[in-house]
């Protein structure tokens, strides 16, 4: 158990890689019940396996201030957050590069209030591609997604390649931009009267583009 990062605690400049490591059980008591980055922190990580974290804020991951996260190929997995980001919390300012998830599995992550896999906010530029969101949970927006920002500053959160859900939507707020580059829906339960992207999305329809 920790303030921040329950396995990985980073700040100031630094440049952490992790590799098919599996987290399982770890809390904080603040961000980032497995782990915390913030400052100039660069995150990698390939093929981890995050199980059961807890924190308040990004059940399993937190990255904040000019930090940013890439990883491919992990999988998240019944994490939770008493507040946002059941998994995931991105509250980086964008400066320094871009988030990316790549070929991802989301089952079972549960927030609160807010983004029950991911919640995205402040100027973070996040991108996921090829990834699987199933059976997500938020008692607030975005049982899948959550991407917000304030009136101050703006952020972007981008689909790419195929995405596969079940029982799931995504939620826009605020000054967030939300662009859909897809390549393929597919909703697994039927849960939706159509298959399509609309569907799935609500929130400020305006911040949203389709392409």
């Amino acid at each position: 158990s920790a303030k921040g990062g329950g396995a990985i605690y980073g700040e100031l400049a630094a440049s952490i890689t992790t590799n098919d490591c599996i987290f399982t059980s770890n809390t904080s008591g603040n961000l980032g019940g497995a782990i915390y980055v913030n400052g100039d922190v660069t995150y990698s990580d390939s093929e981890s396996v995050f199980t059961s974290n807890s924190a308040p804020n990004g059940g399993a991951i937190y990255s904040g201030g000019s930090s940013y996260v890439t990883m491919n190929g992990s999988t998240f997995t019944s994490n939770s957050a008493t507040n946002n980001g059941g998994a995931v919390y991105m509250y980086n300012d964008g400066t320094k590069g871009t988030n990316t998830f790549t070929g991802f599995t989301f089952t079972s992550n549960s927030a609160s209030t807010n983004g029950g896999a991911i919640y995205n906010s402040n100027g973070s530029h996040t991108i996921i591609e090829n990834t699987i969101m199933r059976n997500n949970s938020a008692n607030g927006k975005g049982s899948a997604i959550c991407t917000t920002s304030g009136s101050n500053v703006s952020n972007t959160f981008e689909i790419k390649g195929t995405f596969t859900t079940s029982a799931n939507n995504i939620y826009v707020a605020g000054n967030s931009y939300l662009i859909i580059n897809s390549s393929g829906l597919d909703d697994e339960d039927n849960s939706r009267a159509n298959n399509t992207w609309n569907t799935f999305v609500s929130g400020v329809t305006n911040n949203i583009t389709y392409n």
